[in-house]
């Protein structure tokens, strides 16, 4: 008998997505008011946090897993045929003392976690046997039992990857925390990792144990930029409601918190960048934000001129001085596009498909990543006479698709590659690219984000689909 259980702390950070979901965004297709939509989809315990106003633990998710086991047990079972995958691997801790595996002193009830390789894990291991574990191969005549509750919230693994041997990166550490998260950056001794459900702060000073220190909750997280203690987020809208951009103060890393926020004329905000005076959100076209006193708010729609960006999936700036920025564009439709941030204008372009990240290292370093062959590229911005314009100087075939990268003094390229983890591009000679070095993650994960720092770089993994229970942040 195998069994699956939604966790409390799931069933929480569900509701507390919803719950802000509701609270940001009032129509979803400006006919369906969003909290009707949400109080429909039977989203458990969604209708007593609107009344209350805030979620809370919902026991009944591990109740309901205990009692399955307890009913199997008193029937008879031995409980070393009772395989319990839930959470991280541990009972949770109620005061109800009738949920707790004492009652039949046991130590606990769990045999092992419930993230996604766990349960392909135990299925293989009742297919081919595992003697370590006490599980012999199952046989024609034997039953499998499988009971599961509700469909678990997704999750993302942050992998420490030591790349001091670019030719044979070794894996450090990893880490998984809810949510899909998209996006990765590090600033000082911390990870800052945002996704669809919010904000989380990663301390990393000990590569052997990275650990989650603090979390905030905002859904739909796409981008995080920051300037010292104090940036910016890009929130991706539902519908035709516009998407925002939030100040969030992490002079706290341990309670990070979200300030002012802004619209931009766009619902799909999916990159931010700070500059030294204005910060830029790319989405549908782009968007100057001016900062004032702390607060952020929109500067009379500085909006690139139609045309220019076209449902931009990345933005990178390079701030050449105090005052103004070239503001680099990656879009799948229509290429690179580098604007000027002074005025907003396009100020060369290049026609090239499926571009779907870049870094800027400066202008005559531009790299980017393709979801297509070649998914690796290396271009110039070059001057001729009175005009720009952009060359490719170098491209190469990664090992999957291109879809985060990051570029450390022009010398490899750390590429989150899909399926194939992460694969390390030596860039020297700009004309020649070559693969150096790969990381595989393991099957059925996507790589989507990438940064690095000294010897380690920080890797997010994602699954492919659901895992198959909610998962606890521990």
């Amino acid at each position: 008998m195998l069994i699956t259980g939604d966790t409390p702390e799931g069933a929480r950070a569900k509701v507390e997505k919803a719950l802000d979901v509701m609270k940001t965004h009032k129509d979803v297709l400006r006919e369906e008011p969003v909290e009707d939509t949400l109080l429909n989809s039977g989203l458990w315990g969604l209708e007593q946090a609107v009344k209350s106003g805030k979620a809370v633990n919902i026991d009944e998710f591990w109740n309901d897993t205990y009692l399955m086991w307890e009913l199997l047990y008193n029937k008879g079972w031995p409980d070393d045929h009772i395989q319990v995958l839930y959470g991280d691997g541990k009972d949770y801790q109620t005061e109800n003392s009738h949920y707790q595996a004492s009652r039949y002193r046991l130590p606990q009830i769990t045999d092992r976690s419930a993230y996604y390789a766990d349960v392909v894990d135990v299925f293989s291991d009742l297919a081919n046997g595992d003697h370590s574990g006490g599980i012999d191969p199952m046989g024609p005549y034997d039953n499998l039992f499988v009971w599961t509750f509700d469909h678990g919230e997704e999750t993302s693994e942050i992998i420490a990857i030591d790349v001091s041997d670019p030719s044979h990166p070794i894996e450090v550490s990893r880490l998984h925390i809810l949510g899909y998260d998209r996006k990765i950056r590090i600033f000082g001794n911390y990870a800052y990792v945002v996704g669809y459900r919010g904000l989380d702060v990663i301390d990393i000073s000990d590569p052997n144990n990275l650990r989650v220190i603090g979390t905030a909750t905002k859904s739909y997280l796409t981008d995080i930029d920051l300037k010292g203690n104090y940036g910016y987020v890009s929130q991706w809208s539902w519908g035709f409601e516009p998407g925002r951009e939030w100040e969030v103060d992490v002079s706290d890393p341990y309670h990070p918190q979200f300030g002012d926020s802004g619209n931009v004329p766009f619902p799909n905000a999916r990159s931010v960048e700070c500059g030294n005076i204005y910060s830029y959100v790319s989405g549908d076209c782009i968007d100057q934000i001016a900062k004032m006193k702390g607060s952020i708010g929109a500067i009379d729609t500085f909006i690139a001129p139609p045309g220019v960006v076209d449902f931009a999936e990345d933005l990178e700036l390079f701030q050449y001085n105090s005052i103004d920025s070239l503001l680099f564009l990656a879009s799948r439709s229509v290429g690179i596009r580098i604007v000027r941030a002074s005025n907003m204008e396009q100020i060369c372009h290049l026609d090239i498909g499926d571009i779907y990240s870049l870094f800027a290292s400066r202008p005559e370093r531009i790299y980017a990543t393709s979801l297509t062959d070649p998914s690796f590229y290396i271009f110039e911005m070059i001057r001729t006479d009175d005009s720009y314009e952009i060359k490719v100087r170098g491209s190469c075939s990664t090992l999957d698709k291109g879809i985060d990268v990051f570029v450390d003094k022009d010398r490899f390229a750390y590429v989150a590659d899909g399926d194939s983890g992460l694969t390390i591009i030596d860039v020297e000679q700009p004309s020649h690219p070559y693969i150096e070095g790969n990381y595989y993650h393991g099957s059925k994960k996507v790589a989507v984000g990438i940064t690095k720092k000294r010897q380690l770089c920080i890797l997010i993994d994602v699954w492919q689909g659901f895992s198959c229970c909610s998962l606890h942040d521990g």
